[in-house]
């Protein structure tokens, strides 16, 4: 942990790509460990309680599966994190939009990461665990030729990733999922940008 701490940050982003992998889930064993892996972290963070139950939160996303691919991290074939992109849709819409009054505007067509799970051992590394799940999503939007992603974020993790990638607020805050949660969007184009000027290094991890 110490040595990470001393490592310049293309020799870490470096270590991430050689010793740990995002899965895109497709087979059955697959999903059981996405479901899994998402599903025990919510329980010992608190996301899911009597207020929201666990069978509650799963039936309410398992109506997004038609519009939604998922992944998987792993660190030499432990399986240590997850994350979901909904594509947005007329039947179902994205959690965010149903879920929160959204009183900013976005700039279609969106996407919503949500299901971003990291075990609570690997959060500590510098963030390039939480990179890796962000560079798949990045890509993986881009690929889709998706303007803005949207994402519902604890009050930590929103002003994260508003000061690493311009995520900004686009509805008042609830409680919703075990916390206090903001609606909030990025603009992909802008946020590529916003790395090109502070950190052209992550700006080319995420893009190779």
């Amino acid at each position: 942990m110490k040595l990470l701490k001393l490592l310049p940050l293309n020799w870490l982003l470096w270590l991430a790509v050689r010793f740990s992998r995002t899965v895109m889930v497709k087979k059955t064993h697959q999903r059981r460990v996405f479901k899994e892996l998402w599903q025990s972290i919510w329980i010992r963070e608190g996301y899911a309680n009597k207020d929201e139950p666990l069978p509650e939160i799963e039936a309410h996303y398992r109506l997004f599966d038609e519009y939604s691919v998922d992944f998987v991290l792993y660190f030499l074939n432990q399986p240590i994190g997850t994350i979901r992109l909904i594509r947005e849709n007329t039947k179902v819409g994205l959690p965010v939009f149903n879920d929160f009054e959204i009183t900013g505007t976005v700039q279609r067509p969106v996407v919503e990461a949500t299901l971003l799970t990291l075990k609570p051992e690997w959060r500590m590394l510098r963030l390039l665990p939480a990179l890796m799940l962000w560079r798949i999503a990045y890509q993986t939007a881009i690929s889709w030729e998706t303007n803005e992603v949207v994402m519902a974020a604890d009050q930590r993790l929103f002003h994260l990733m508003k000061r690493m990638f311009g995520f900004r607020q686009i509805g008042p805050s609830k409680f919703y999922e075990g916390s206090d949660t903001v609606p909030a969007a990025a603009n992909l184009k802008e946020g590529k940008d916003l790395l090109t000027t502070k950190n052209p290094t992550l700006l080319k991890f995420f893009t190779s």
